[in-house]
């Protein structure tokens, strides 16, 4: 994936990453489909550190 303000590599966030400060797009998928809600992956550029969200739809 590329960086859409630098088109630097954009790279999958992880909690080692960000810390707790997405920790709510990381939550249990069993949680997410009892709070009816969808998933959110944060993605940050290697280069000039953006950072993007990107919604994974539910099943059904």
């Amino acid at each position: 994936m590329e960086c859409t303000k630098c088109g630097g590599k954009m790279a999958e966030g992880t909690k080692a990453i960000f810390g707790e400060v997405f920790g709510c797009t990381r939550r249990d998928p069993e949680k997410l489909e009892e709070l009816n809600l969808d998933r959110v992956q944060p993605y940050y550029c290697t280069e000039c550190g953006y950072v993007e969200f990107f919604m994974e739809k539910r099943k059904g």
